[in-house]
C-alpha cells in the first residue's frame, strides 16, 4: 500500500496538522494511521496543498533559519500535540540536540570493552546503537496506544510504553538477549 496523506491543514499561521494512513506490510490486512502536528517558531507567509501533501512558505529574506517541532501519535491529533509538548517543550535547538545526544549515548555506555583498535571499538559500539533503533515507542506520553483492533488501549501494570515495528522473529535469537541487561524496562515493555 502506498501511504497517502489523509488530511493536512493549516491550523494557524504557525501550525499544520494532518494524518497519514499506511499498512498492508507483507500483504497483511492491518492498516494504521499516524497523526502529526508541526509548529514553527515564526509565521509562514503562505500555505498550499498538492496531491497527497501540503506546503508552507516562509519569508527568508531577513532570517534563513526556521525552527519546527513535530509531534506524532498513532492515537489522535490531541495525542500528537501532547507528545510534542512533553518531549520538546521549548525552542532551544542546542539544548534539544544535546539532550537527544545524551539520551542516545546512555544505553551503549552501559557496555564497556577494552582491547582492539579504535576502529574495532567503533564497529563494536555501532552494533548496539543499530540494534536500539527498533522497536519504537508507539504509545503516547499518557500511555494510550491504538491496537491492531483499531481500539485505543492504555499500557498498564509495570509497563511504561507500548512498542511496535519489531524487525521480525530474528530479534528473539539475536537482539532480545543483549537488550534485556542494557535496557531492562524497555525490554520488559517490548515483551508485553
Amino acid at each position: 500500500m502506498t501511504p497517502a496523506v489523509d488530511a493536512s491543514t493549516a491550523v494557524s499561521d504557525t501550525e499544520v496538522q494532518g494524518s497519514i494512513t499506511s499498512g498492508h506490510f507483507c500483504a497483511s490486512s492491518p492498516t494504521y494511521t499516524l497523526y502529526f502536528t508541526m509548529v514553527f517558531d515564526r509565521p509562514f507567509s503562505s500555505s498550499g496543498s498538492f496531491t497527497n501533501g501540503g506546503s508552507v512558505t516562509f519569508d527568508a529574506s531577513g532570517n534563513r533559519v526556521v525552527h519546527a517541532k513535530v509531534g506524532l501519535s498513532y492515537v489522535s491529533l490531541d495525542g500528537a500535540r501532547a507528545n510534542r509538548a512533553a518531549e520538546n517543550p521549548n525552542w532551544n535547538f542546542d539544548a534539544t540536540r544535546q539532550a537527544t545526544k545524551d539520551a542516545w549515548n546512555k544505553l551503549p555506555r552501559k557496555i564497556e570493552i577494552s582491547g582492539g583498535t579504535t576502529d574495532q571499538q567503533v564497529v563494536f559500539y555501532t552494533a548496539p546503537c543499530h540494534s536500539l533503533l527498533h522497536p519504537n515507542v508507539v504509545s503516547d506520553v499518557d500511555g494510550r496506544c491504538r491496537g491492531f483492533d483499531h481500539r485505543v488501549h492504555t499500557v498498564s501494570g509495570g509497563q511504561k510504553a507500548q512498542y511496535g515495528n519489531f524487525s521480525g522473529w530474528d530479534i528473539y535469537r539475536t537482539q532480545a538477549q543483549p537488550h534485556a541487561p542494557v535496557a531492562p524496562q524497555e525490554a520488559g515493555d517490548s515483551a508485553q
